[in-house]
């Protein structure tokens, strides 16, 4: 099979031989294989249910191998296949970092964003937003018509 083949299969070859010359490189052990990362690897991203994209580069819908904890290396069990956005936002947020972000984009984003639409979408899908006195996330349809915002 072609290393450059814009498939399935020829993203998996070239992720395998990369992430094996990281290990080499960082000394980190190394145990997995082209057949087992075909049969670990979902269609789509398991955070964004986004479809990969195998057409070749770095694109952030592209795979990419994720170890789980980072410091037991490329084995069985502990990597999975996710979008290479997703990796990249795990491999620079701690979870608390994340969790702020997430919680910045659903309070204050979304409403510049989207502050003329009158039912509150954004992106299509309906806006949680925290309620002021107790911080839980409640569905405000019409809130910017209402002067909540």
């Amino acid at each position: 099979m072609p290393y450059d083949s814009p498939t399935k299969e020829g993203r998996v070859y070239r992720m395998v031989a990369n992430a094996r010359r990281r290990a080499e490189k960082k000394g980190l052990a190394f145990d997995i294989d082209f057949d087992y990362i075909l049969s670990i690897m979902p269609d789509a991203c398991p955070i964004f249910k986004k479809e990969f994209d195998y057409t070749g580069g770095q694109g952030k819908w592209s795979p990419s191998i994720d170890r789980k904890v980072p410091g037991l290396g490329y084995v069985k069990g502990n990597v999975r296949v996710v979008s290479l956005l997703a990796n990249r936002m795990m491999a620079e947020a701690t979870d608390d970092e994340l969790h702020q972000f997430a919680s910045w984009v659903m309070r204050t984003d979304v409403l510049w964003k989207e502050r003329d639409k009158p039912d509150l979408l954004w992106r299509g899908q309906p806006v949680f937003l925290p309620d002021p006195e107790t911080e839980e996330l409640s569905l405000e349809v019409g809130a910017w018509n209402e002067g909540k915002l």
